[in-house]
């Protein structure tokens, strides 16, 4: 699928939006598997091994952001091969767990304290921090990305 995009758009006549565009919209398609996924994890993790559902969300999540760092270097962003893979996970892994937490934050506040509709507020925070996610992903994993003060993992 992937390719099948990159080749219409790879005649240089379409702009840089319209790339953008697509990527967002395969980062988007790629989250999915791992969305799916999370659901009967959690539940598993919850009702048969008996994990406090605050720690099984944890490791739901760390499973969310693994597969999905892997999904968008495969499928979605054109990696660099001279930053080791390690080193764009564990940057991956720290921004995106500060969106996860500044996502529940914002949940917490509209519905807790302001009394929004929850299914609301979460779709909300969907559209929303999806675009935070993918710029910031887009960041960290494109090729010629520009943090080279981190040491090499």
């Amino acid at each position: 699928m992937r390719f099948r995009l990159q080749q219409a758009f790879s005649s240089g006549k379409n702009s840089v939006k319209q790339k953008t565009l697509v990527k967002f919209l395969l980062f988007l398609l790629v989250g999915l598997p791992a969305f799916i996924i999370a659901i009967p994890f959690n539940y598993v993790l919850v009702e048969f091994f008996h994990l406090y559902k605050p720690a099984a969300y944890v490791i739901v999540l760390l499973f969310q952001v693994t597969v999905n760092f892997f999904m968008l270097r495969w499928f979605v962003f054109k990696s660099s091969k001279d930053h080791p893979v390690l080193r764009q996970y564990f940057l991956f892994l720290g921004g995106i767990g500060l969106v996860r937490l500044l996502d529940w934050s914002c949940y917490s506040l509209f519905v807790e304290v302001f009394g929004f509709y929850y299914l609301l507020v979460q779709l909300s925070n969907v559209v929303i921090f999806s675009v935070i996610k993918f710029l910031f992903s887009k960041t960290v994993m494109e090729k010629n990305n520009t943090i080279s003060n981190t040491p090499s993992v």
